[in-house]
């Protein structure tokens, strides 16, 4: 490997994050710079997008190195992490969170205080009151805010849920149509 960075991290999707003269880009595993070092900072490619900060700002860029679209959002994450589907949770200014797509699309509108990562197509919600809830990835409602005082990631289409009025040994299921299956 021809070594012409000064740093490189570990290769995701066959890139990895490398700097020169105190900018950061993409090396390829010969070592060459598929995306020049312009970037004041970058995260490792996920699925074919990666986050960049270009003037203090948060960015996603394709494997080519093009920003993908222009924003006003305060922070932009990932929301899919086990599936290759282009979806990512954004904070607005006001600190409202919303889900996008890879064009900059709002699938998802910025109403809630926050929002977990999607697991088998299933988010976990907060509003401004601090109640969970559950959504889905059209951001479809599937159980209403306070029925649940915790509501956990979806795993084989069940999740762990514990009551809002519940005893506090008592604990459940759900599955993925908001339906209590199992409580004890």
């Amino acid at each position: 490997m021809k070594k012409s960075f000064t740093y490189a991290g570990r290769f995701y999707d066959g890139l990895a994050v490398a700097s020169e003269n105190g900018y950061v880009g993409y090396i390829d595993t010969t070592g060459r710079f598929i995306i020049k070092p312009n970037f004041e900072y970058a995260l490792p490619f996920h699925y074919g997008f990666a986050k960049v900060w270009e003037n203090g700002k948060q960015y996603l860029i394709n494997r080519k190195g093009k920003i993908l679209f222009e924003h006003n959002y305060r922070y932009i994450d990932y929301a899919e992490r086990e599936t290759k589907k282009p979806l990512f949770v954004v904070t607005t200014k006001n600190r409202k969170c919303g889900v996008i797509n890879e064009r900059g699309q709002i699938i998802v509108d910025t109403l809630y205080e926050r929002i977990n990562p999607f697991y088998e197509g299933f988010s976990t919600v907060m509003n401004s009151k601090d109640k969970k809830g559950l959504i889905n990835e059209t951001g479809k409602l599937i159980v209403p805010f306070g029925v649940y005082l915790q509501i956990d990631r979806f795993s084989d289409n069940r999740a762990f849920v514990k009551g809002e009025d519940w005893h506090y040994q008592s604990i459940g299921f759900i599955d993925t149509t908001g339906r209590l299956i199992f409580k004890r």
